[in-house]
């Protein structure tokens, strides 16, 4: 997906821990504008770290000159955590 340049895959963890992700957060570009997705473990809802990669990542899209929207989708099933 990197190599085609049109969509840019993330893992998230901690810096202390970088082998034990425990999100992701993509971008693809689509026309003018950026769509992001992303999924965290439920653990780490509240502590910000979505937010954090969220608003750098934007930030960062919306800095291009060729970009000039950004929009996310959100999955409103929710999956109960696993026995």
């Amino acid at each position: 997906m990197w190599a085609a340049g049109n969509s840019f895959p993330y893992v998230i963890s901690e810096s202390a821990n970088a082998s034990a992700p425990f999100g992701m957060i993509h971008f693809t570009l689509r026309q003018h504008g950026a769509e992001f997705g992303y999924v965290l473990a439920r653990p780490r809802w509240g502590a910000g770290y979505m937010t954090e990669a969220l608003s750098t990542l934007v930030e960062w899209c919306l800095g291009q000159p060729s970009i000039w929207r950004a929009s996310a989708f959100c999955d409103v099933e929710i999956r109960p955590p696993p026995a």
